[in-house]
């Protein structure tokens, strides 16, 4: 239970920071 938990959660940051990272690829494209 804790192990599926904490995957869960590593999963949820990755899925952040990915978006962060396109976001911050879309603005150096705009500039």
């Amino acid at each position: 239970m804790l192990y599926s938990n904490s995957t869960i959660i590593t999963h949820k940051v990755t899925l952040l920071d990915l978006a962060e990272e396109l976001q911050n690829i879309s603005k150096a494209c705009k500039n």
